[in-house]
């Protein structure tokens, strides 16, 4: 008798949905798509093969934009047990309130109430920002991160979780081959097939987990901070990346052109130093990509996702070397830890058996664009909030032909910028700095 192990709704966009489906026992899978519950004149994708581990992916456009939709899955015409919901997201340009959920950080077998709680809030998407399991797999063989993509998303909380709440998803230390890990690890290839087999992506901008999406006015982008980095024990220079070459030319390409008055920068960490396994082993690159965003002024636009911290911390962009607002959520279940260098808010540390996760309220009124940050715990207790307003101008980026670099408060000079590089122009040969008051290095 066919089962559903799974159902991943994500990839939403104003017109369209995609999914990844694992069931058992099925011969033909496709997916129903309604306005109504009870699935009255559904839509349908093209029926599917699974394949041999029971998966199979689905589509379905021509939905109108901005309305809730219900979806279920039917193995050889017959509906199976478990609707799941989505709304469709805003024409791109237009004004739109909307809100979401992000955190990162669990084990492989979680089935935490926390998820019930981001689910009963309803969010437009939940960003799922990395550590789905901690085995620290680094093999060649697929069939290990498969065995584990499938128990972690298949425990019945998440399973509904996905299945009712559009996820968008990306990748960290341990759930890609553990500590250590770059593109060149025994696993890396591996872990990305599977990944992409058993997860619901937007289109990738590349052989990387990057992509782009936007919502009303809001820009975001899906960095991964993991697939395309060069090996960690290397000497730190101009030739150690990790975002690698090809994603970091398309981030860079792509806020040189953005145009939305706010754009959120999903990274799997904190868009600071922390540990040689994090930015603070490439801190070229890392002075390089900041150098960038502030000689375009872009960092007051930006506000920067991330968790790993297994904290709550946010901050408006005064403590940000690029002025960003930054906000970090997590874990949803796993140990407490600790956050270095200095926030507005946080870092906040959860007691044993706590999960946490973040909220970000969207109101777009015409002028502004404000985002509203709420940290909460799985028992919905408000941890923190932070709100930041955005002015609503025209955000086509301009460089400045005359660099403002300063050295006061500890800083360094600006590292020149090659303009064919960054494609932002010759002219980008140095950058603002901000009084960073918190980061660490050592």
């Amino acid at each position: 008798m066919a089962e559903l192990v799974y159902g991943w709704v994500g990839g939403t966009t104003a017109t369209a949905a995609r999914f990844t489906v694992c069931t058992t026992d099925a011969s033909q899978v496709r997916v129903a798509v309604s306005s109504t519950p009870d699935m009255a004149g559904a839509v349908r994708s093209t029926p599917q093969t699974p394949d041999g581990r029971g998966l199979s992916k689905h589509e379905v456009t021509g939905l109108p934009p901005s309305t809730a939709q219900y979806w279920a899955v039917e193995v050889d015409g017959a509906a199976l047990p478990g609707t799941g919901r989505f709304r469709t997201l805003p024409v791109p340009g237009t004004r739109a309130d909307f809100g979401f959920c992000f955190s990162g950080d669990r084990v492989q077998h979680s089935d935490h109430v926390v998820y019930d709680r981001i689910r009963a809030m309803d969010p437009l998407q939940f960003l799922f920002l990395g550590d789905l399991h901690y085995d620290d797999v680094d093999s060649a063989d697929q069939a290990a991160y498969d065995l584990r993509h499938r128990t972690a998303l298949s425990t019945p909380r998440y399973a509904r979780l996905i299945r009712e709440v559009p996820t968008v998803h990306t990748w960290d230390n341990h759930d890609f081959t553990g500590n250590g890990g770059w593109s060149g690890s025994p696993g890396a290839q591996a872990v990305r097939r599977s990944l992409l087999d058993h997860g619901t992506f937007y289109p990738l901008a590349g052989e990387q987990l990057h992509y782009t999406w936007v919502v009303g006015r809001c820009r975001f982008i899906m960095l991964d901070t993991r697939g395309g980095r060069t090996r960690p024990t290397d000497p730190d220079g101009t030739g150690k990346s990790l975002l690698g070459p090809a994603q970091k030319q398309w981030y860079l390409d792509l806020l040189r052109k953005a145009s939305e008055p706010v754009i959120f920068v999903v990274e799997s960490f904190p868009h600071r130093g922390g540990t040689e396994d994090r930015w603070k082993g490439y801190r070229t690159e890392f002075d390089e990509i900041n150098a960038f965003v502030n000689a375009l002024d872009v960092g007051a636009r930006m506000v920067l996702l991330s968790a790993d911290m297994h904290v709550v911390a946010a901050d408006d962009g005064r403590n940000s070397r690029i002025g960003a607002m930054e906000l970090v959520a997590a874990p949803l279940d796993q140990t407490s830890g600790g956050g270095g260098s200095t926030w507005q808010i946080g870092p906040i540390t959860p007691a044993a058996g706590t999960g946490q996760f973040g909220h970000v309220q969207v109101t777009d009124a015409g002028t502004t664009i404000t985002v509203t940050f709420t940290g909460y715990d799985h028992n919905g207790t408000v941890l923190a909030t932070l709100a930041k307003e955005f002015p609503v101008t025209d955000q086509r980026p301009t460089p400045r032909t005359t660099p403002r670099a300063r050295v006061e408060d500890g800083w360094f000079d600006a590292p020149v910028l090659a303009g064919t590089e960054s494609g932002a122009g010759a002219e980008l040969t140095a950058a603002r700095m901000w009084t960073w008051q918190g980061e660490d290095w050592g």
